[in-house]
């Protein structure tokens, strides 16, 4: 079992290395689709059709992930 220092370090070293991925990641509530997180390549990837979206990239984290679906209400 960890103790509790080591979760915390394992748990930074987690976020730190998803943080840093070049791939997109996101994560969300899965009572009320509200994306809780987005790392710095999902930001800046969605900056190129920040066009089609309801809000700016910046402000995804917040947003329900029905903002992606053609037709939202569906």
């Amino acid at each position: 079992m960890f103790g509790k220092s080591e979760a915390r370090n394992n748990a930074h070293a987690f976020r730190s290395m998803v943080d840093s991925m070049p791939v997109a990641v996101m994560n969300c509530n899965l009572t009320d689709f509200r994306i809780t997180y987005a790392n710095q390549a999902t930001i800046e990837g969605l900056r190129k059709i920040e066009h089609a979206l309801p809000c700016r990239a910046e402000d995804i984290v917040g947003q329900c992930i029905d903002i992606f679906h053609k037709n939202p209400a569906h």
